[in-house]
């Protein structure tokens, strides 16, 4: 049995960061819920995250991104893992797939917004003036 991710752990004066838990043997569990979350069907690890994150391999950031997209429950904060320029050009050719288009299209609608100030088109999350 995995623990839960905790918020904020403190050992010996080190802050581990929200997305990591700490595992049976004591080790500290990176990406913990980005796993879980996008993940939970493969055998990827953190180290595999950290390899496409700073490759130069387009295909694999697409595949990264679209499991974050699609599957994340912490979207945005898990898409910072992108630096900005490569954040910005994974947002623009993402191309929203037919299955769950509404869901994603809202989705990439609420990264484009956060990120790059474009035009948020979700009614609902609009303030009314």
């Amino acid at each position: 049995m995995t623990p839960p991710a905790l918020s904020v752990i403190v050992l010996t004066g080190l802050k581990i960061r929200e997305d990591c838990c700490i595992d049976r043997e004591g080790e500290v569990q990176k990406y913990y819920q980005l796993l879980k979350d996008c993940f939970w069907e493969y055998d990827f690890t953190a180290d595999d995250i950290d390899k496409i994150i700073v490759s130069g391999d387009v295909s694999e950031k697409k595949f990264l991104f679209g499991k974050i997209l699609a599957n994340s429950t912490w979207l945005l904060k898990d898409l910072k893992l992108f630096p900005k320029d490569e954040l910005k050009s994974l947002l623009h050719d993402y191309t929203v797939p037919e299955f769950n288009s509404e869901y994603l299209s809202r989705r990439k609608n609420i990264a484009e917004f956060y990120f790059f100030d474009q035009e948020l088109k979700i009614e609902e999350l609009k303030w009314v003036g």
